[in-house]
């Protein structure tokens, strides 16, 4: 899942939302998605901010990404 938010990043410049990476994983429970979610926020992958919709972003102690231009 990790791969797949750095991918967004990389050609959309954001991260997907907890449905879109349910649909990219094939699961049916947003619940799941959030569990995977606050695992990777515990270790240090991701932040997380509450207040916003798309509030997952890629930690950026541990990655700078290249962000493809828009087409």
């Amino acid at each position: 899942m990790l791969d797949y938010v750095i991918q967004c990043v990389e050609k959309e410049h954001r991260t997907p939302t907890i449905r879109q990476m349910g649909t990219k994983f094939k699961l049916r429970s947003t619940g799941s998605v959030r569990d995977v979610v606050r695992a990777l926020v515990k270790k240090g992958e991701l932040l997380k901010d509450e207040a916003l919709s798309r509030g997952v972003r890629l930690n950026p102690k541990k990655y700078t990404v290249k962000v493809s231009k828009k087409k």
